[in-house]
This record gives structure tokens, sequence and C-alpha cells, in this order.
């Protein structure tokens, strides 16, 4: 029995739209450690720069001058009248925060567009606290497989 051309032709465009989906999906399983690397790049970097960040107006200048990006400074004051979201609690001194863009295509649609840094100071202006945040890599464990597929690594 010979099946309809219109019937097949439906079913070859089934197919394609799930190809066409499934390889859609596929470039955050094969990023081999770059989101990760991205970011560990850029936590390091700032990380080994501490002295340069001792006050906030250093880090604002170094942030400037090594990424090219502006710097949001919060006064305590400001801090504790309208907390931003992103942060736990509002210390004694300044918030500074800066967005870094990443750089990585399927890093930034897959998993975060951004690195994100804070600087906590003490009343006095120095450094007390310095945090970098990028949105985790998600995981797919197949039991029984031992496959680990990582999403946005």
């Amino acid at each position: 029995m010979k099946r309809p051309r219109a019937f097949t032709r439906s079913l070859t465009g089934v197919i394609v739209a799930i190809a066409l989906g499934g390889a859609a999906l596929m470039p955050p399983f094969f990023t081999a450690g770059a989101c990760d690397a991205e970011f560990d790049r850029v936590a390091s970097q700032v990380t080994d720069h501490q002295g340069l960040l001792a006050t906030p107006e250093l880090a604002a200048a170094y942030f400037w001058r090594t990424f090219n990006l502006p710097v949001h400074i919060l006064s305590a004051q400001e801090c504790r009248r309208s907390k931003p979201r992103f942060v736990n609690s509002c210390g004694a001194g300044d918030l500074l925060y800066v967005t870094v863009p990443v750089q990585n295509t399927v890093c930034r649609i897959y998993r975060d567009s951004a690195v994100s840094i804070q600087l906590q100071y003490a009343e006095d202006g120095r450094l007390r606290d310095l945090q970098s945040k990028m949105k985790s890599s998600k995981s797919l464990h197949l039991p029984g497989l031992g496959i680990d597929w990582h999403w946005g690594r």
C-alpha cells in the first residue's frame, strides 16, 4: 500500500523540525567548560588585583581601565533605603557593583549574560568583601547509563 504524498511530506517536515529543535538544544552540552573558564578568568583577574580595589574610587578606576565598564556605587544609606534584590544585606560602607558581559555566545544565551562582581566596603572605606557571581550550570544525569551532560558549563 502506497502512502499519500502529502502524508510523507508532513512526516518529513515533523522529523526535520524535531532534528532542528534538538540541534538548537545541543550547543550548551558541548561548551567543553568554556562558560566556567570565562567566569574563572574574570573572577581570578579581580581577585588577583585586590590591591587595586582597596577603595571605591580605586576600584571604579580599575574596572573602567581593565574592562571599560561603568560601576555602580551605593552608599550604605542608599543601600538600606532601597536595597537591590541581588544584595543579601547592606554593610556599613559603600557597595560597589559591576557586571562584566560574557563573551562566549553560547554561554550568554544558555547560562548567563554577565559575571556580577560586588565589592563591600567598611565604614572607613577599606575593602571588606568581594563576591563574583554567575548563574550556575545545570546538569542532566541519565541514571543507569552513567552519563552526565552539563548544560552551559
